[in-house]
């Protein structure tokens, strides 16, 4: 029976509808709040914005570029051959040949908008128009390029040579050898 009837005063009767839909509706509301809590939020441990759950590498070093993976860039990699790798390149789309700083942003000494590296004409003077190959009209292409990518200035300097130790093939040219310690007296 879904009504119920109750005595009102004046001697009259009333029928009530069942709570019974109302409490169903409260059960389920309550069910779903719970089920929605159990979710766990998205957890991203180390802070490389891959959330832990397809994270890789779930504890890299904070400020380390990761992949989509969570994993650390490879420190050598140079998308752009430029010589800075990649977590340290500034401008990481330079033209094939240009030369860099260590940014890895292209130099142009002439400013012509030709790379150095590419530019067959580094000293065009300033505002002339320029070919591709940075040469104004009436210029003398050079051919020479640079072995490297990164402008001598801004190379690092290579690590200094150790001294030779000279040689000999004739023993009486050969220096004597120092004693280690005075000879102990007998």
């Amino acid at each position: 029976m879904d009504d119920e009837r109750v005595n009102v005063p004046n001697g009259g009767v009333k029928a009530l509808k069942s709570p019974r839909p109302l409490i169903v509706l409260l059960l389920l509301l309550t069910a779903a709040s719970v089920v929605q809590a159990q979710s766990p939020p998205m957890v991203d441990g180390d802070a490389d914005g891959v959330p832990d759950e397809i994270d890789l590498c779930p504890y890299t070093p904070p400020g380390t570029p990761v992949d989509s993976t969570g994993c650390p860039l490879a420190a050598n990699s140079d998308a752009d051959g430029d010589g800075v790798p990649d977590d340290r390149d500034d401008c990481p789309y330079t033209p094939h040949g240009a030369r860099v700083d260590v940014h890895g942003c292209a130099i142009d000494t002439d400013f012509d908008g030709v790379p150095d590296g590419i530019d067959r004409c580094p000293s065009t003077p300033f505002g002339e128009r320029v070919d591709e190959n940075g040469c104004a009209r009436g210029e003398t292409a050079q051919q020479n390029l640079p072995a490297s990518r990164i402008a001598p200035a801004f190379r690092p300097a290579p690590a200094p040579m150790p001294t030779p130790v000279p040689t000999t093939t004739n023993p009486a040219q050969s220096p004597s050898p120092k004693p280690i310690a005075p000879p102990i007296a007998p």
